[in-house]
């Protein structure tokens, strides 16, 4: 109990293991079944405190490198005196709601409870009821590959996000009223994107 009570009190966003902290039972009661499932539990939060920390330095190298790069454009065209955005300005947009009422941060340990209760249900059914051990595995597997992908995912999402927000402040600064959508055209482009290439929006309108 004092490893989970260590880990929850170093993780505070992880609703699911503060929840478990509640329901431990005690060690002299313990059976192997229950302290396999508190390990793999300590684990998955470890795991996804580690995916916070590299998701939100992606995001922000993004945006930082997204902020030069749109100087370097503007100073080419003769627009000189462009502010970089800095990483604290950066973190800020980052941690906004923008979608379903939450952020980056808040999504990823709310997909840490979806394969947390994975993870307690194969255990739970799996072993007591007799199912073969590689089976069991590779669903544990497959858990933690779907959180794996939906990170990735989200590091796209939300680094788009940010850097349009970006991008959007910076036109706000040069005071521009109108941009043009530019689309990556390949054949990973989604439809959304493609409709919107080559449209112009005036700056005033832009989602923020």
């Amino acid at each position: 109990k004092k490893e989970v009570a260590r880990v929850a009190k170093s993780n505070p966003k992880d609703i699911y293991l503060k929840k478990k902290l509640r329901n431990v039972i005690p060690k002299y009661k313990i059976d192997r079944l229950e302290e396999l499932k508190l390990q793999m539990q300590l684990q998955y939060t470890n795991i996804t405190a580690l995916q916070a920390q590299e998701v939100g330095k992606s995001i922000i190298k993004s945006g930082l490198l997204t902020s030069e790069l749109n100087k370097v454009m503007f100073d080419r065209v003769g627009m000189y005196g462009l502010t970089a955005v800095n990483a604290k300005k950066i973190e800020v947009i980052s941690r906004q709601k923008w979608v379903a009422n939450s952020n980056w941060s808040e999504k990823i340990w709310a997909n840490r409870a979806t394969v947390g209760r994975k993870v307690e249900k194969l255990l739970t059914t799996g072993l007591p009821q007799g199912k073969p051990l590689q089976t069991i595995a590779r669903q544990l597997k497959e858990a933690a590959g779907n959180s794996y992908n939906n990170a990735i995912r989200l590091v796209r999402t939300e680094a788009s996000f940010v850097n349009n927000q970006v991008t959007l402040e910076q036109y706000q600064e040069l005071e521009l009223e109108k941009y043009e959508y530019s689309a990556v055209m390949d054949n990973v482009t989604s439809e959304i994107c493609s409709n919107l290439n080559g449209q112009v929006f005036l700056v005033s309108q832009a989602v923020q």
